[in-house]
């Protein structure tokens, strides 16, 4: 059935005009076909009487992303869902989500408690160009949930692929430095993103460029439940978060640096355990096809020095070494 909180119209998969037809000529959802993955909110479901789930945007190791709508302000954003994979289940009727392993109840609340932390460190940046902003946050359904605003476009990973799965340095740095800037403000109110990689870099339809999805919550917790969550993406997660210990600036220096290396290359870093076991299993970007200078090389191959204390200490001083003088 479809919500009373959706005006007349409106799919409750995309939210778009569909002038009653079915299946919705925008979107194809038909509300006919039976639900095929019981694991995600089904379209129409309402939360807090306000906002009303449509299709689901993206599914990582922390939580689901939907598109949805705000009848009380009448448009679109996307939402948010804890449900940290490998702990939890959804009830089939109530559609209200639970802990699947009794023995680990206690580490999927802390998590939750964790992801709220999260959306308060991103409100935080409520006016800035460069951040995803977060509307809301609140407590339902047997878990938690980040309202943020919903930006038409494309994550960093999917243009590159689209052109030819890489860019040259002038390119990939008009999409990052914006992001770079943005990673400085963040890093100068004491907050670690520590989940920085081409999918949570955001370009908008009108060529704006949004930073997303906090991974603070993410990596402290996965650090403590390690067994049941990845810590990070492999390539661009750095040794310490394997423990959490001596998280900085230089965190995000490095997954930036394997953002970087990844546009200019095709190719994703080496992974940790690669690294460990080869020291020349990282070899510079210009070796792999990049037309870089060896400043930018060393620069980057800087930012991705495996002890923290090599790199970079802050983005600021990254992005200038980008600047130098033969780059």
């Amino acid at each position: 059935m479809k919500s009373r909180q959706l005006p007349d119209g409106l799919c409750e998969a995309c939210f778009k005009e569909s002038g009653g037809a079915v299946p919705c000529p925008q979107c194809g959802y038909d509300p006919r076909r039976p639900i095929e993955d019981w694991s995600k909110l089904p379209p129409g479901f309402t939360l807090e009487n306000r906002f009303v789930v449509g299709r689901a945007l993206g599914q990582g190791g922390f939580g689901i992303t939907y598109l949805a709508y705000d009848s009380s302000l009448s448009f679109r954003v996307a939402l948010k869902e804890y449900f940290p994979r490998g702990l939890s289940t959804r009830h089939h009727t109530a559609c209200s989500v639970l802990c699947s392993q009794p023995d680990e109840k206690e580490n999927f609340e802390y998590g939750k408690k964790k992801f709220i932390e999260e959306a308060r460190s991103a409100a935080q940046f409520d006016n800035h160009p460069n951040i995803a902003i977060v509307r809301d946050f609140f407590e339902t359904n047997g878990t938690a949930y980040i309202v943020m605003n919903y930006y038409e476009g494309t994550d960093f990973m999917h243009y590159l692929k689209t052109f030819g799965n890489k860019v040259s340095f002038p390119e990939a740095m008009r999409y990052l430095s914006p992001v770079m800037k943005a990673l400085d403000d963040i890093h100068a109110r004491g907050i670690v993103h520590r989940d920085v990689s081409p999918d949570n870099i955001f370009i908008t339809s009108d060529g704006g460029v949004r930073l997303l999805d906090f991974g603070a919550a993410k990596s402290v917790f996965a650090a403590r439940v390690s067994h049941s969550v990845p810590i990070g993406k492999e390539g661009y997660c750095p040794p310490e978060q394997m423990t959490g210990k001596e998280i900085g600036p230089w965190t995000d220096v490095y997954g930036m640096a394997a953002t970087l290396y990844r546009a200019l290359t095709g190719e994703v870093p080496a992974s940790l355990g690669e690294r460990w076991e080869n020291e020349n299993a990282l070899p510079p970007p210009s070796a792999r096809g990049a037309r870089v200078s060896k400043d930018v090389d060393a620069a980057i191959l800087r930012g991705l020095s495996l002890k923290r204390q090599d790199r970079w200490q802050s983005m600021f001083a990254f992005e200038e070494a980008l600047k130098g003088p033969d780059s």
